[in-house]
């Protein structure tokens, strides 16, 4: 900020909060990085020329922020001017990242519309490079398996994880980065509990879910811990021990809302209310109205994606 004040260099202003964006993206910070993309959103507004990459960026990290921390009535605001920018300029970069790296998808789950969401990603990424695997080829897989999962289409899920499984654990994008291994975990986790509930007998797919299980809670975020909790919780609830994935539940749900991940900790609502029978027809209603004043059409479904299970 000293710096910052003793030069009075408006670009300098103005991409600052965009840096921290990206801290924020790497630590699982939805609060800070919210403040902090729509400050750099507005800030590179002012500037005129020189800043379409800062710009589409900033745009891109807003979009990640809004739909992770469940604003998805305001992204589905945001979102269409932001396409339609990129695409009058014919910004194939622009329309890649949006489309294959934020949660752009979301907005039309939110719409019951998985099937428009995977086209609208597939168009992206046959525009992007092939020549290696990078983080929109892994967004584009991250969200056709959401829209999959949404769809309850739980083998085509979990074809998609596998058939690019070597090509994701391969690439230098999950060494470092703890968010993008903490989205590959949950990925992989999430369509092995679908898949396992389907096939209860099978104990390789059993193992599956406990290794992702462990592997998240190993992280050490707490939203990574809250993922885990939530996948062993689908395990129990798989095996009729209701009473025990309410424990995991509440807990969840706890860190959740500490770390202001307002859709995933209704979803967890939701699967509480489902366990608790009569008793949590409350708890199912008021994650209803939850997901609904976020424009979604179907919590259920939207519910499914994000921890499967039949509670």
């Amino acid at each position: 900020t000293l710096f910052r004040s003793k030069l009075n260099n408006p670009y300098l202003t103005a991409v600052i909060p965009l840096f921290w964006t990206v801290v924020d993206y790497m630590c699982g910070r939805i609060q800070s990085g919210l403040e902090h993309s729509q400050k750099a959103v507005a800030n590179l507004d002012r500037i005129a020329v020189g800043v379409a990459w800062e710009k589409v960026t900033s745009n891109v990290m807003l979009i990640w922020f809004l739909g992770w921390g469940g604003r998805i009535r305001e992204l589905s605001e945001r979102l269409p001017p932001i396409l339609e920018d990129a695409r009058s300029r014919g910004d194939v970069y622009a329309g890649a990242f949006i489309r294959c790296f934020t949660t752009a998808h979301l907005v039309d789950l939110a719409a019951d519309r998985p099937d428009e969401a995977m086209e609208d990603v597939a168009f992206a990424l046959s525009r992007w490079r092939k020549t290696q695997y990078d983080f929109q080829h892994f967004g584009a897989a991250f969200a056709t398996v959401e829209c999959q999962l949404y769809a309850g289409r739980v083998e085509l899920a979990r074809a998609r994880v596998l058939s690019e499984w070597k090509a994701m654990s391969g690439s230098l994008l999950f060494r470092k980065a703890q968010t993008p291994r903490i989205l590959l975990f949950s990925m992989r986790g999430r369509t092995a509990l679908a898949a396992w509930l389907r096939d209860r007998m099978n104990r390789k797919l059993l193992r599956e879910v406990e290794h992702f299980a462990r592997k998240l809670m190993n992280t050490g975020a707490p939203w990574a811990e809250a993922i885990s909790l939530m996948l062993r919780a689908g395990v129990l609830a798989g095996r009729d021990e209701g009473g025990k994935a309410l424990l995991l539940l509440e807990r969840a749900e706890y860190i959740l809302r500490e770390q202001d991940l307002r859709l995933l900790a209704a979803a967890v609502m939701r699967r509480r209310g489902e366990l608790e029978g009569d008793a949590g027809t409350e708890r199912i209603q008021a994650a209803d109205a939850i997901m609904r004043s976020e424009n979604i059409v179907r919590p259920d479904r939207m519910t499914f994606m994000i921890l499967p299970g039949a509670y």
